[in-house]
């Protein structure tokens, strides 16, 4: 039998499941650094915005862009503070960007009416021209 990775494991589990382990993921910083218990709370936050939107997540398999974008931005900015104090591949970080993996493999969803044209534009051309995306 071979290996599983732990990105292919988190595929096979259900939304709810990943919620409960987020909340169960310890955080991990413990250094009462100023700094560090700043990058502490944001971490705290996403944490807590990210269980609403996974236990609110309507299993039609899609992720409102707008949140996806924010969310890759969100860990790429805590890995930049964390590298700035010396800290590299924090494990609660790992965890966060396992789980965008998952999220990533899902369809965006567009909410806000510009993004819409501008998608059924970028279609609407394909369809017409016959052009791969």
């Amino acid at each position: 039998m071979q290996p599983v990775s732990l990105s292919n494991s988190l595929d096979s589990e259900g939304w709810e499941s990943l919620a409960r382990m987020l909340v169960a993921f310890p955080i991990g910083l413990d250094n009462q650094n100023n700094g560090l218990l700043r990058i502490k709370k944001e971490l705290e936050l996403m944490k807590h915005v990210l269980f609403l939107q996974l236990v609110t997540f309507n299993g039609s398999n899609c992720v409102d862009a707008s949140f996806f974008v924010g969310a890759e931005k969100s860990v790429a900015r805590m890995e930049k503070k964390l590298d700035t104090h010396g800290i590299k591949n924090q494990r609660f970080v790992l965890f966060l960007k396992m789980l965008l993996l998952k999220l990533r493999k899902q369809k965006l969803l567009v909410k806000k009416h510009m993004e819409i044209q501008q998608e059924f534009c970028r279609m609407k051309k394909v369809v017409e021209h016959a052009n791969p995306l």
